[in-house]
């Protein structure tokens, strides 16, 4: 008597197997694993963020202000709103505690010329004890986040 499996018919040919290979399931996690790690991310931005968060939205707003300038080749006032915590149109996620301009305009705005120049600044982004410096360049009109907190 001949012996036979499931997986085979009585002539001995294999039938086709059901079922997922190793790699098959490997890869399906693997997708699930960076659709996860992508998900926190983004909730934690929703959620509220930090001050690096904060100080990520008050970099992009002074950007998006000075490239207004020189793409409409006039000069435009970025307003840091520190009761609001707004800088330009950007409310800033993270809800922090402190926004400082030290430098800028009289009127606490940073104003960015068609050049490409602005006028020289420095904010303060804080929450708790954790703190980040935004450099506006007077020359370049660049925002840079400082790697140290004493700039």
């Amino acid at each position: 008597m001949r012996r036979t499996s499931a997986t085979s018919r009585a002539d001995g040919v294999v039938a086709d197997e059901a079922g997922f290979t190793l790699i098959e399931l490997l890869v399906v996690l693997a997708i699930l694993a960076l659709a996860t790690g992508w998900i926190a991310v983004r909730a934690g931005a929703f959620l509220g963020g930090n001050v690096g968060t904060a100080a990520a939205d008050a970099r992009r707003a002074l950007v998006n202000c000075r490239t207004q300038a020189q793409i409409a080749g006039v000069p435009v006032l970025c307003k840091v709103d520190a009761v609001a915590r707004r800088v330009g149109s950007v409310t800033l996620k993270g809800s922090p505690d402190r926004l400082e301009l030290a430098g800028g305009t009289t009127d606490g705005s940073v104003l960015f010329y068609p050049t490409g120049e602005a006028s020289p600044a420095r904010l303060l982004v804080g929450k708790g004890s954790e703190e980040k410096y935004l450099d506006i360049s007077a020359v370049t009109g660049r925002v840079r986040v400082l790697v140290d907190d004493a700039g």
